[in-house]
């Protein structure tokens, strides 16, 4: 395989995984949805710095945790549903529209959603063993996968943010929408423990 080949399914890869329905994505939909693109922006700095503290702890082999001690996966999978719980709930009797932004997700709420996600560990592990660890050179390793992986990031969780933003201005922003698009996003985390 030529090293075009191993980027151009490197960045493939990274962008269909970041482009499909997980955790993050729903979270940023449902954050466009109620409080607008700009309420977006301090979650969506938290979400790149969650994923580029996994990358990182990934590529120094806490991956291999998980395979060695099955009752971490367990333990993780656990506290992502709780936390992604709490966070989707946050907002269950938040009218759209309304002036206050008191359980609007933050910088720090998205801190932690890429190191609690299952999506996001699965697709950080696969990234590492499939391709970071067949490039040549420590600049690709550690500085340009990751560095793909947060622009591939920025722009698909971003759309997923418009998304929600074109859902709200689309269909009638309601307090029954907001609760269905809580219910998508819980349902999403639920069968992405089942990954």
């Amino acid at each position: 395989m030529s090293d075009w080949t191993l980027y151009i399914n490197l960045w493939l890869f990274m962008s269909f995984m970041m482009s499909t329905p997980g955790p993050a994505n729903m979270l940023m939909m449902s954050t466009g949805a109620i409080y607008g693109l700009r309420a977006t922006l301090n979650f969506l700095m938290g979400l790149a710095m969650s994923l580029l503290v996994l990358n990182t702890l990934i590529s120094f082999g806490l991956g291999t945790l998980l395979i060695t001690l099955p009752i971490l996966k367990i333990v993780l999978s656990s506290v992502s549903v709780l936390f992604f719980s709490y966070l989707s709930l946050k907002n269950w009797n938040v009218i759209p529209n309304a002036s206050s932004r008191l359980n609007q997700l933050g910088f720090y709420s998205g801190l932690w959603v890429h190191i609690l996600s299952p999506k996001a560990w699965m697709m950080v592990t696969l990234v590492n063993a499939q391709f970071i660890s067949k490039l040549e050179t420590d600049f690709d390793r550690y500085m340009l996968a990751p560095i793909s992986f947060l622009i591939i990031q920025l722009v698909f969780h971003s759309l997923w943010g418009v998304l929600g933003v074109i859902f709200k201005t689309s269909i009638v922003s309601s307090l029954f929408w907001n609760r269905i698009l809580i219910m998508l996003t819980l349902g999403v985390i639920i069968s992405s423990l089942f990954q």
